[in-house]
């Protein structure tokens, strides 16, 4: 949202965009307590460290970032980036949302970020048509490698990051998942990617009239 206000600045995008994303970063601050508060009253009831802070798509999205050769690039690559993962954290939580075996404080939180979140994901779908017809041909082609780059790692299980968590309970009876999760790595990760329906990211291919097909999530 800070890099879309700031390209007013070289009329990149319109006062009504910024506005719109002056909103969204409004509304994101609203779900960052909401997380934090969640986070929160788990680890005191359940008596744990901070929660794992290595993701793997934070890794690889940095890691790309990082490695672009200017900076005009990096700033397309971090607009792309957010416009994707908007798209695709609308369905993750509607997937969430309609769950059954989480237990009801999660529930309640995901519901309510669900709600708010359909509030202005369009607008991110429709921040990446406007920004991306603007680009030169090499702009297009960062925007859209970085939106593919995203797509086939946003649904990873973060396996890594459940077992870090199983460590910090230390109750022998979670041994037994904990070597369900090490030694069925691969299917629980295909069992991820398989529950995504992709809504947001087709909507979002559709708006940069690119085709969509199945091969864009592996």
């Amino acid at each position: 949202c800070i890099e879309v206000i700031r390209s007013r600045q070289d009329n990149s995008v319109g006062p009504e965009m910024a506005r719109s994303m002056a909103e969204a970063m409004t509304d994101e601050g609203y779900h960052t307590l909401l997380a934090v508060l969640t986070c929160d009253e788990v680890r005191a009831n359940r008596q744990l460290a901070l929660f794992p802070a290595d993701f793997h798509l934070v890794n690889v999205m940095n890691a790309y970032i990082h490695g672009l050769d200017s900076e005009w690039k990096r700033r397309i690559a971090r607009i792309a980036t957010a416009c994707c993962t908007e798209n695709h954290i609308t369905d993750y939580l509607d997937l969430l949302a309609n769950a059954t075996s989480i237990q009801p404080m999660f529930l309640a939180a995901v519901n309510a970020h669900a709600k708010d979140e359909w509030s202005h994901g369009s607008q991110f779908a429709v921040l990446a048509r406007d920004v991306y017809w603007q680009l030169s041909k090499d702009g297009r082609q960062v925007f859209k490698e970085t939106v593919e780059l995203v797509a086939k790692n946003f649904f990873r299980a973060d396996l890594n990051a459940w077992i870090t968590v199983i460590d910090q309970l230390a109750r022998p009876s979670l041994d037994g998942v904990r070597a369900v999760v090490v030694d069925n790595a691969v299917e629980l990760q295909r069992g991820v990617e398989f529950t995504n329906n992709n809504r947001g990211l087709m909507k979002l291919y559709d708006s940069l009239e690119w085709e969509w097909t199945n091969d864009d999530r592996q």
